[in-house]
């Protein structure tokens, strides 16, 4: 076998590359899980990051977190 690290923001490359798929911020992993997992997850920063919105860009409009 072979491994491989690919660091990216291209989230379709990093879906089609990867078997597990990390997101480091703050020094340390916020989130690591096989493919699938990860792009399933419910964590709000993982699924801003997959879909691209900044999260300094989010308002608390009364119902949660909205760009």
């Amino acid at each position: 076998g072979c491994t491989s690290l690919v660091v990216t923001h291209d989230m379709n490359l990093a879906f089609d590359v990867a078997d597990r798929i990390g997101l480091v911020g703050d020094k340390h992993f916020i989130a690591l899980a096989p493919t699938d997992e990860f792009k399933n997850s419910t964590d709000p920063v993982v699924q801003n990051f997959i879909h691209g919105i900044d999260p300094d860009a989010l308002i608390d409009d009364g119902k949660g977190m909205r760009a």
